[in-house]
């Protein structure tokens, strides 16, 4: 089914958006995020990251202090980067979707990975997970794990996912309401994320964050997916929906997408003192014309418009 005049609208995803007004079934849509309950999911998508920082810098990869934005289903990314070296990892998320157990479980199939030496799991097992490699065998030639994975080192991690808010362990959770105000202030080396951004309501907000958390040279990776999400019958089609469609679907979603192109996301990082130290984009044909956008949109560059996901590598000035 379509509406008159909106041929791209998803009559389902606007449907789902009406239910949420209704008294008890506001929260009928927040589902878990998918993927990161899966050990070799996580484990694929910070290898990629960290191979993809190493090469374009040159260097191994070293640090202490690691954040992750949206882990979604389980810290499973974040315990993969502390199995690779970094010290301490705080997790920032808008609901609390990980439980303990799955962490645990996740905790001993990654230690098993690296133990291993597997592969990185690749673009055919996760062909929708950016950034892509050339090469997914172990990264070997960039960091010797073993120090990393002794028993006294793994059984210090599974303490720290038992008793997450400690201040005197390695793991942190903070709910992204109160990450603003917490002070981690020029502390961190990098910050992370896997198809989050694109959920953030208030980008200049994180953005601003993350520059005072990072120490000066400090680092940030992500991997935004600009996609409608089931919103649209094609792949941009979100970018015709009118304003007062779009909040009928959003209804009252704790998240959803906030339809902002990479553009954006590149004035934002000039904004607050970013540089780009790499940056992949994956095109994908738009099949939605210019005369098809809703006029927030209409004035999209061509390379928005045809910019599927991307992969954004910045360094703090």
């Amino acid at each position: 089914m379509y509406i008159p005049g909106l041929p791209f609208v998803s009559v389902k995803t606007v449907s789902e958006g009406m239910l949420t007004f209704l008294p008890g079934l506001k929260n009928l849509l927040n589902k878990k995020t998918g993927g990161t309950n899966s050990a070799r999911y996580c484990y694929s998508v910070w290898l990629r990251h960290y191979v993809k920082i190493s090469q374009a810098l040159g260097v191994q990869l070293k640090g202490t202090h690691i954040a992750e934005l949206g882990p979604g289903d389980s810290l499973g990314t974040g315990i993969a980067a502390m199995l690779s070296g970094y010290r301490k990892y705080i997790a920032i998320d808008s609901v609390h979707h990980f439980n303990t157990l799955k962490n645990l479980d996740v905790l001993d199939d990654i230690h098993r990975l690296y133990t291993e030496r597997h592969p990185i799991p690749d673009d055919k097992e996760f062909p929708l997970v950016k950034p892509f490699l050339e090469d997914y065998s172990f990264p070997s030639f960039l960091f010797d794990v073993s120090d990393n994975l002794t028993d006294e080192n793994k059984n210090a991690l599974a303490h720290a996912l038992e008793d997450i808010g400690n201040p005197l362990l390695q793991i942190s959770y903070l709910p992204a309401a109160s990450a603003y105000s917490s002070d981690y202030d020029a502390t961190l080396d990098l910050i992370f994320s896997q198809a989050v951004l694109e959920h953030v309501d208030d980008l200049p907000s994180v953005y601003e964050m993350c520059r005072n958390w990072l120490r000066p040279g400090g680092l940030m990776s992500h991997t935004i997916d600009f996609k409608c999400h089931g919103s649209s019958n094609q792949w941009n089609g979100h970018w015709t929906y009118p304003s007062w469609l779009w909040r009928i679907l959003l209804g009252r979603r704790k998240y959803f997408i906030n339809r902002q192109p990479l553009s954006r996301h590149l004035e934002l990082l000039e904004k607050y003192g970013f540089s780009i130290v790499l940056l992949e984009k994956y095109p994908q044909e738009s099949t939605v014309q210019r005369n098809n956008l809703t006029r927030e949109f209409r004035s999209l560059s061509d390379d928005d418009l045809n910019i599927s996901d991307a992969y954004i590598l910045a360094k703090k000035k």
